[in-house]
């Protein structure tokens, strides 16, 4: 049986700088996430993920994923 299974849900950073400060954008039970909102064009935007479960009101997170960059257009 899969881990995966047991995940409820994914919670989405991003940075303008690699190793800078993330912010958290979004929490999402898809597995797919598009972000068109806010972008400055030809700027290069850093994501990280992080999937998490729920055990009744408690939210317990995985380990943040490593960068994936991708720019603007």
């Amino acid at each position: 049986e899969s881990q995966s299974q047991d995940i409820t849900g994914y919670q989405v950073a991003r940075a303008t700088e690699e190793d800078g400060n993330y912010e958290v954008m979004y929490t999402t039970i898809k597995d797919e996430y598009y972000n068109t909102s806010n972008l400055i064009k030809n700027t290069s935007y850093y994501y990280k993920v992080r999937p998490y479960i729920q055990v009744n009101d408690t939210l317990y997170f995985g380990a943040w994923s490593d960068a994936v960059t991708e720019i603007a257009k």
